[in-house]
C-alpha cells in the first residue's frame, strides 16, 4: 500500500504562503483530458474577452467616481454656490454609500449571480452619474453622490469574484493588476477628457462640468450594453444575459469548467451561497481585519491626493487645462509602477516586503514635499507627483496577499469586500487631508500623509508576523503528522512513498526563501534510519540481521497507515462541515467528479483494448502464414480430413473462407507469444479466454479508439470488419450459421449486431414472401402495397423482441422507419422520395458495409462515425440504444413547472413516454394543464407527462429531436463541432431513467416464428384482398 502526501502538504507546495490552517481542503481530482496548448488557448480567449470587460466596468466606475476632481476645476462650486468643504462632504457621503452597500451588494451578487447583478449595477450607477449634469442645488449634489457610491458598492470584489471563477489562483495575480488597470488608467486619462471636455462650457447652455457628467455618464450607460451584449455568465454556461449566441465553443467550456473544477469544486457552482456563519467567520477572522487596517491606513492619502490633486498643481501656478494636463503624469506612473511591483512580488514571492517599499517610496517623497522650501512650480510638481504615484502601490499587493491567504470561497469573499471597505474608508477619511484653511502650501495635509505612511509600515510587520506565527505551527503538525512518511531508505523496497526534500520545504515567513524541514519517524534521539544504516553497533545491541529490518520496516509502516488514515478522516469530516451547498448541488458536484474519474477507467480500458487488438492482429496474421507455408501431403490429408468430418458434424458444407478463419482463430496461441518483439509490455491472457460476448449483458462501456474527436480521421479503425477484437464474434458466427443454414439458405450471413441480424432477416424473409405472391414494385399503386406489410413485420418485431420500446415507437414517428426499410426492400425514386431528410443514405452507407442498425439513426454525421470508427463493434447494439435514449427536446423549463425560472433545459423523451405509459387505461386520454407543480410530478403522472409530451410536439419524430450532451460525453468520437445535434441547457430528468434493450442473438426457434408470422398474415391479407 502506498502512501500519498496529504493534501495539506499539496497547499503548501501549490503556494508557499497559503497558510489558512482553518479552511476546507481542496479534493483529490483527475487528470485533465485536454493538452496544454488547448489550455493555453483557452486562456489567451479569455483574456480577450472578459478580462477587456471588466476592465472597462473599472474604468467607467473609476471615470465617474473621480470626475470631481476635475470637475472642482470648472464652474461648480459657483454654479451650485457651494464650498469646498461642501464637495469634501458629498465625497464623503459618496464614500459612506459604498462602504454601507458593499457586504449587501456582495449577498445580492451571489443570489443573482455575479454577470446579471454586476451588469445591473453598471446601467444604475450611469444613470446617476447622468443625472449629475443636473444638479441645482447642495441637496441634489449630496443626494446623487450617495447614491452614485451606494450602486457602486460591490463592484470591485464581484470583478475579483469573476475573475476567480474563469482563472486559476496561479494566473489571478496577474489578473487582479490588469483589473485594476483600469482603475489607474482611468485616474490618468481622466484629466485629459476633462481637459477637453470642459471646453466645452457654454455650448447648448451648460456649463463645462455639466458636460463632463453627461459625456462620461453616457459612456457608462455603453458599458453597460457591452456587458450585456458580450459578458459571460459561468466557465460552464458561457452565454451571456441575452443568450442569443455564445462566444465559446462546447470544448473550450468544458476545459474552462473542468481546469476549474480540478482546482476548486465550489468555483464551478453558478453562485457560491454566503451563509450567516460563513460572514461571522469572515468577521471574526483577526487576520482579515488587520488587512483591512492596512488598506485604511495606507489609502488615506490616495483619497485626498486624487480629490486634489489638480487643485494643488494649480495653486503651484498652472492654469486649469495644464492642471487637469498635469495631473495624469502621475496616473501614468502609477499603472507603470504597480506593474513592476507586481511582477517583483510574483518573482520573489513576497508581500509584505513589497508593500514596504511601496510605503518607503511615497514617505521619501511626501517628506521631501513637507520639508521642501523652495520656490521653483515645477520642483514642487516633481515631488508631488512622485508621491501620487505611490499612493496606491500597496493596494493590489494587499488585496492578493489575503486572497491567497484565505482557502474558503465564503471568507475570500467577504474578506475582500471587508478591506474594500477599507480602502473606501480610508479614501473617505483622506479627503479632509486638505482643507482650505492649510491652502496653497497645504503643510498639515503632507505632514499628514507621511504619517499615515510611517503607520503603515508596523502593521505590514504585524501580518508578516502572524503568518509567520502560523506558518510555525504548520510546520510543527506536519512534523508531527508527516513524519512516519520520510523513510524512503527504510521502506523504498515495500513501496511506500516517502516525501521528497522539495515536498518537505516550509516557509519561515510570507513569500520568503524557504529551508527544508526535518521529518523524523522517531523521537529525535533514536533514529530507525541510523540505527540500519550504521556500520558499527554498541556492547548492548548486535547488528540488525533482515528479519529484524523486516519487522522494524512493518511497524513504521502500520504507523504511517494509521496516522494518514486518522489525517484523511479529519480532512473529510472537516471538508463535510464546511460545505453548506445543497444536497442536490453536493451531488451534482460528486457527479462531475465521478464523470472525470470516468473518463480515467475509460482512458485506461481504450489503452488495453489497443494493446489487445495489435496483438490479436499479430497473432492472427502468424496463423495465417504458418498455415499458409506448411508443407508435406500427410499434413494436407490431416486438415482435408478434419474439415470433412467438420462438415459431417455441423450438416452442411462451409466455404473456403470460413474454413481459414476458423483454423487462424483455433492455432491462436497468446501464451507461446514472444512479446519481446513489441515497445511496450503486453499481458497477455490464455488462449481459452474469449472476447466478452455480445448478448444483453455486455458492458455499456465504449472504447474511445478515437482519442481526440478532432482528430478521428487519422487513426486506423480497428474496429473494421477486417480487423475485428477477439475470435467471439467469428465463432457467433460460425455458430449460428451452423444452426440456423437449414432455414436462412447457404448465402445467409451473421453479423456482430443481434440487432441487425433480426432486421436481415426480417427484411429477406419479408421480401421472398412477397415475390411469391407475386408483388410486382413497377406494378400499379407500388408505394402503397408495400407500406402494410412492412409496418406489420417491425410492430410484430417490436413486439415480440423488445416490448420494452412499444409505446416509444408507437407515440413517436414510427412511420420513418417503415420508409426506410421499404426502400431497402424495392429502392425506387418513389420509395426514395417518401424518406425523411434525415433518414436518407449518406455516400459513406451507399460505399461501405455496415451493421443495419446503424441506418435506423436519424443523424447522418452519427452515421457516418459509426460507419467509419465503430462498424464491426460487438457493442454497436448498445451505442444505438445510447443514442435514442438520448434523444431530447429543448424547452424552457418556466413552461413546464410552475415558478420555475425562464432557462432553457432539454427533456429526454423516453422518459415522458415512460410515464404516459405508467398510466391505467381509464387515465390514457387525461391530460393534466402545464405548468406542473414539481419536477418529480411531471415525471410521475401520466396527465403531466402527457401534456408535456403534447406542448413539447415530440410526436414529429427523430427528425425533430436532438441528442443529450452526455451521449457525446461517453462517446466522444461521435461529436461533431460544426453539427447543432447537441442539445443546449440544463437536464430535466427524473430520479430513476429507463435504459432501452436491444434483440438477443438469433436462434431457429425465432426464426421460425418470424417465418409463421410473415406467412399467415401475409397470406390472410392477401386472401382478403382478392376476395368479392
Amino acid at each position: 500500500m502506498a502512501l500519498y502526501k496529504s493534501t495539506k502538504m499539496d497547499h503548501v507546495q501549490a503556494d508557499k504562503e497559503t497558510h489558512d490552517l482553518d479552511d476546507t481542503p481542496q479534493s483529490i481530482v483527475a487528470h485533465p483530458t485536454w493538452t496544454d496548448d488547448e489550455e493555453k488557448a483557452v486562456v489567451r480567449k479569455l483574456d480577450m474577452i472578459l478580462m477587456p470587460l471588466l476592465v472597462l466596468g473599472f474604468y467607467a466606475l473609476q471615470l465617474d467616481r473621480s470626475n470631481i476632481s476635475n470637475a472642482l476645476t470648472d464652474t461648480l462650486t459657483t454654479d451650485l454656490n457651494i464650498t469646498k468643504d461642501d464637495v469634501n462632504l458629498g465625497d464623503q457621503l459618496m464614500m459612506a454609500g459604498i462602504i454601507i452597500a458593499e457586504i449587501p451588494s456582495n449577498i445580492i451578487l451571489q443570489k443573482l449571480g455575479a454577470p446579471i447583478w454586476l451588469t445591473g449595477q453598471v446601467l444604475i450607477w450611469g444613470t446617476v452619474a447622468l443625472t449629475q449634469a443636473w444638479v441645482t442645488n447642495v441637496h441634489s449634489f449630496f443626494a446623487t453622490r450617495f447614491l452614485l457610491g451606494f450602486f457602486e458598492a460591490g463592484f470591485i470584489p464581484g470583478g475579483q469574484y469573476m475573475l476567480a471563477l474563469f482563472y486559476r489562483e496561479k494566473e489571478l495575480a496577474l489578473r487582479t493588476s490588469v483589473f485594476y488597470f483600469g482603475n489607474y488608467f482611468a485616474t490618468a486619462t481622466g484629466s485629459l477628457i476633462a481637459a477637453g471636455v470642459l471646453q466645452m462650457g457654454g455650448i447648448a447652455g451648460l456649463a463645462g462640468w455639466q458636460w463632463l457628467f453627461i459625456i462620461e455618464g453616457i459612456f457608462t450607460l455603453l458599458v453597460f450594453f457591452v456587458f450585456i451584449l458580450l459578458l459571460p455568465r459561468s466557465p460552464i454556461h458561457t452565454k451571456p444575459i441575452h443568450g442569443r449566441f455564445d462566444l465559446f465553443t462546447s470544448r473550450e467550456r468544458e476545459i474552462m469548467h473542468d481546469r476549474i473544477y480540478q482546482e476548486d469544486i465550489s468555483k464551478t457552482e453558478a453562485h457560491a451561497k454566503i451563509t450567516f456563519r460563513g460572514v461571522t467567520a469572515a468577521l471574526t477572522d483577526y487576520r482579515i481585519w488587520i488587512h483591512t487596517i492596512l488598506n485604511v491606513i495606507s489609502l488615506a492619502p490616495k483619497g485626498g491626493l486624487q480629490l486634489y490633486g489638480p487643485t494643488i498643481i494649480r495653486s503651484l501656478g498652472f492654469s486649469k487645462i495644464n492642471s487637469n494636463l498635469l495631473n495624469s503624469v502621475s496616473s501614468f506612473l502609477v499603472i507603470f509602477l504597480s506593474f513592476a511591483i507586481a511582477w517583483a512580488s510574483d518573482k520573489t514571492k513576497q508581500r509584505g516586503l513589497w508593500c514596504m517599499v511601496a510605503f518607503l517610496w511615497s514617505i521619501t517623497f511626501g517628506g521631501a514635499l513637507f520639508g521642501s522650501t523652495d520656490k521653483d512650480k515645477w520642483t514642487k510638481y516633481a515631488l508631488f507627483t512622485l508621491l501620487s504615484s505611490g499612493n496606491a502601490l500597496s493596494q493590489g499587493l494587499n488585496d492578493a496577499w489575503l486572497s491567497i491567504n484565505t482557502r474558503s470561497a465564503e471568507k475570500r469573499s467577504i474578506g475582500l469586500a471587508l478591506v474594500v471597505i477599507g480602502s473606501n474608508a480610508g479614501g473617505l477619511a483622506g479627503k479632509q487631508l486638505f482643507r482650505e484653511s492649510d491652502a496653497p502650501k497645504y503643510t498639515k495635509g503632507f505632514l499628514a500623509i507621511v504619517l499615515l505612511y510611517v503607520a503603515a509600515l508596523p502593521i505590514t510587520a504585524v501580518i508578516m508576523g502572524v503568518y509567520w506565527r502560523q506558518n510555525k505551527k504548520l510546520e510543527r503538525e506536519l512534523v508531527e503528522n508527516e513524519g512516519d512518511v520520510d523513510e524512503q531508505d527504510v521502506m523504498k523496497n515495500d513501496g511506500i512513498s516517502s516525501l521528497s526534500t522539495a515536498d518537505s520545504q516550509m516557509p519561515v515567513d510570507p513569500g520568503s526563501i524557504t529551508s527544508p524541514v526535518k521529518l523524523s519517524i522517531c523521537t529525535p534521539r533514536q533514529d530507525p534510519r541510523a540505527i540500519m544504516d550504521s556500520p558499527h553497533t554498541d556492547e548492548k545491541n548486535t547488528t540488525l540481521n533482515e528479519q529484524e529490518r523486516k519487522k522494524l520496516r512493518n511497524r513504521l509502516s502500520q504507523r504511517a497507515f494509521r496516522r494518514r488514515q486518522a489525517e484523511c478522516i479529519r480532512e473529510l469530516k472537516n471538508r463535510v462541515n464546511a460545505d453548506q451547498r445543497s444536497d442536490s448541488e453536493r451531488v451534482e458536484a460528486l457527479q462531475k467528479e465521478n464523470r472525470l474519474l470516468r473518463q480515467q477507467l475509460i482512458d485506461v480500458q481504450t489503452k488495453m483494448s489497443r494493446m489487445m487488438a495489435s496483438v490479436q492482429l499479430l497473432s492472427d496474421s502468424v496463423a495465417k502464414t504458418l498455415d499458409d507455408t506448411a508443407s508435406g501431403e500427410g499434413d494436407e490429408r490431416r486438415r482435408d480430413g478434419e474439415r470433412e468430418r467438420d462438415r459431417r458434424v455441423n450438416g452442411k458444407t462451409r466455404n473456403d473462407e470460413q474454413i481459414v478463419e476458423e483454423s487462424a482463430l483455433q492455432s491462436i496461441d497468446l501464451e507461446a507469444f514472444d512479446p519481446s518483439i513489441l515497445d511496450f509490455d503486453a499481458p497477455f491472457s490464455s488462449s481459452n479466454v474469449s472476447a466478452p460476448t455480445t448478448d444483453n449483458g455486455i458492458s455499456s462501456e465504449l472504447i474511445n479508439v478515437s482519442g481526440t474527436s478532432p482528430f478521428y480521421s487519422q487513426i486506423p479503425n480497428i474496429w473494421s470488419h477486417e480487423y475485428q477484437m477477439g475470435m467471439q464474434p467469428y465463432l457467433t458466427a460460425i455458430n449460428a450459421t451452423a444452426e440456423s443454414s437449414m432455414v436462412l439458405g447457404k448465402d445467409y450471413s451473421f453479423t456482430n449486431s443481434p440487432f441487425s441480424d433480426h432486421i436481415q432477416l426480417l427484411q429477406r424473409m419479408l421480401k421472398n414472401k412477397l415475390n411469391t405472391l407475386g408483388f410486382v414494385p413497377e406494378g400499379h399503386n407500388p408505394v402503397q402495397s408495400v407500406y402494410q406489410p412492412v409496418l406489420m413485420v417491425l410492430s410484430m418485431f417490436n413486439s415480440m423482441t423488445r416490448p420494452d420500446v412499444m409505446a416509444w415507437y408507437a407515440k413517436t414517428r414510427f412511420y420513418h422507419i417503415i420508409e426506410l426499410t421499404a426502400w431497402q426492400l424495392y429502392p425506387s425514386s418513389a420509395t426514395f422520395n417518401k424518406l425523411h431528410p434525415r433518414y436518407r443514405p449518406t455516400t459513406a452507407q451507399l460505399e461501405n458495409p455496415h451493421p443495419g442498425i446503424i441506418d435506423w439513426i436519424p443523424f447522418p454525421t452519427i452515421r457516418d462515425r459509426l460507419i467509419q470508427l465503430h462498424s464491426a463493434n460487438p457493442h454497436i447494439d448498445q451505442i444505438f440504444c445510447d443514442a435514442v435514449t438520448g434523444y431530447v427536446v429543448e424547452a424552457l423549463m418556466s413552461d413546464l413547472v410552475l415558478g420555475a425560472p425562464q432557462i432553457t433545459v432539454y427533456v429526454r423523451v423516453t422518459d415522458l413516454i415512460n410515464t404516459m405509459s405508467s398510466g391505467t387505461s381509464e387515465s390514457e386520454n387525461t391530460i393534466a394543464m402545464l405548468p406542473a407543480p414539481d419536477i418529480s410530478t411531471l415525471f410521475s403522472s401520466p396527465a403531466y407527462a402527457r401534456a408535456a409530451f403534447n406542448k413539447l410536439n415530440m410526436d414529429k419524430g427523430a427528425g425533430y429531436y436532438k441528442i443529450d450532451p452526455a451521449f457525446f460525453e461517453k462517446y466522444p468520437e461521435l461529436w461533431d463541432q460544426a453539427s447543432d445535434l447537441t442539445a443546449t441547457g440544463m437536464p430535466l430528468k427524473p430520479k430513476y431513467q429507463k435504459i432501452l434493450t436491444y434483440p438477443k442473438p438469433l436462434d431457429s426457434s425465432t426464426v421460425e416464428t418470424y417465418r409463421s408470422f410473415i406467412d399467415f398474415s401475409l397470406d390472410a391479407a392477401n386472401t382478403i384482398s382478392m376476395s368479392p
